[in-house]
């Protein structure tokens, strides 16, 4: 395995360091890693993937380029037709992606607002980095996202009970559980909420 340093302090990082995982020193981000555009592994941001060979695109060219291979494009000839392109045809297939990325960033959102009041800070990015080969989303996972609240989550723990409850993402509803439980205000309704979801296992 590869050491691992930390851009920020060069603190080298432990053997079991993953990408998206803060530094142990300093707590920072630890390098920029980037997406690859095809395989949607995280990646440091160099000319080729590491992962799959794909020739990198530029990030605002990112979702350009998912809606390409959606298009059975080739790999090899993905990169050079995003160069070929009319500035107002990328912009059309920007706004197409977006459109989708718009439905996962609401998910996120909720995952974050769980995560901002917990001990570890990665679910959001992990469930992020699981979805990014996803797009363009099909119809059932677009409606799939679309349930669930909506609207701005950020510095707002008095949602924690909307999403504990009506989340579409199961990993969610148990994150804003445990985000309740540390907040004394909903210590109450977490434990009722713990009791109903336990009598449904069994």
């Amino acid at each position: 395995m590869r050491n691992v340093e930390c851009e920020s302090c060069g603190h080298t990082q432990s053997q079991t360091w993953k990408t998206g995982d803060l530094c142990g020193e300093c707590g920072g981000s630890v390098r920029a890693d980037v997406a690859c555009a095809w395989c949607c592994h995280y990646v440091p941001a160099h000319k080729f993937c590491r992962d799959c060979g794909f020739e990198m695109v530029a990030l605002e060219h990112f979702g350009v380029a998912r809606m390409l291979k959606s298009s059975q494009i080739d790999k090899l000839s993905l990169p050079g037709k995003i160069r070929k392109m009319e500035s107002d045809h990328i912009e059309h297939f920007r706004a197409m992606f977006n459109r989708d990325y718009a439905l996962l960033d609401t998910r996120m959102e909720e995952m974050r607002l769980a995560e901002s009041l917990l001990l570890h800070k990665n679910y959001s990015f992990t469930f992020q980095a699981d979805m990014l080969e996803k797009l363009p989303f099909d119809d059932e996972v677009k409606a799939f996202l679309k349930k669930g609240p909506t609207g701005a989550f950020e510095n707002r723990p008095l949602r924690l009970a909307e999403v504990a409850q009506f989340s579409p993402i199961g990993q969610t509803r148990w994150l804003a559980m445990l985000a309740m439980a540390r907040q004394p205000q909903h210590e109450h309704e977490f434990t009722e909420r713990c009791i109903s979801n336990l009598k449904m296992l069994f």
